[in-house]
């Protein structure tokens, strides 16, 4: 496979499904790390908790590492939205 989309949330199984990805890209494959932070509605308007999106970004950053150890190239999308809807539309 060329590209694969892993939806990674730093949990077990998004890192089993981070490590089973590696092993099925192909030479030259690269791997999408795709995460999502939870937009929050208030009385400000749409924002979202800075602690969720810190701790979000080291995941991305872990998982990223982990996967250059593997010498796998590693593209990383960030999104604010609902993680499911993140997810489909990178696949698409």
């Amino acid at each position: 496979m060329q590209t694969i989309v892993v939806g990674y949330d730093g949990s077990e199984p998004a890192k089993r499904a981070l490590d089973r990805a590696a092993e099925l890209v192909d030479d030259g494959g690269t791997v999408v790390l795709v995460s999502a932070v939870h937009l929050l509605a208030g009385k400000g308007g749409m924002g979202f908790d800075p602690i969720e999106k810190e701790d979000f970004d080291r995941q991305l950053n872990t998982a990223e590492s982990r996967l250059a150890e593997k010498g796998i190239a590693a593209t990383t999308v960030e999104g604010l939205a609902d993680p499911a809807r993140v997810i489909t539309e990178q696949a698409k």
